[in-house]
């Protein structure tokens, strides 16, 4: 029997692949408290919500305080090196997130959002997806 029929060339094909992620508000705080307590530490000077004269209660964590101001539709200003600014808004941490999953090579290994399975890596990507649109540091 002859292979003949055979096509010797590798075929490549490409799949679009639509996918729903559910998360929650808990999500959402873990990965403000992974980025803000070590994965985005590298490139954010100072961070502050803007309008805002008052600083964090005594007692509670900066990220945990943060994650809520967000929640409270309030903007953050995040203080780059240089004296350059960036906001992130509760929007743009969904949206950072979003960005985050829709690339496929971020999914290898299958998809939960249990915080537990991120590390800081993870949230300093989904944290510069959201106020830059993209990976500008590292």
């Amino acid at each position: 029997m002859t292979d003949e029929w055979k096509n010797n060339e590798n075929q490549k094909y490409t799949m679009k692949i639509e996918l729903e992620v559910k998360y929650d508000d808990q999500f959402l705080e873990d990965v403000i408290v992974i980025a803000l307590e070590g994965g985005s530490n590298y490139w954010i000077e100072c961070i502050k919500v803007k309008d805002f004269e008052n600083s964090n209660p005594k007692n509670v964590p900066l990220s945990e305080w943060i994650f809520n101001q967000l929640k409270n539709d309030k903007i953050i200003v995040i203080y780059l090196e240089h004296d350059q600014r960036a906001y992130l808004t509760m929007r743009k941490l969904k949206y950072g997130i979003k960005k985050y999953f829709s690339d496929s090579s971020k999914l290898i290994g299958g998809l939960t959002l249990d915080a537990g399975d991120y590390d800081a890596d993870m949230a300093d990507c989904v944290l510069q997806y959201a106020v830059f649109d993209e990976l500008v540091y590292g």
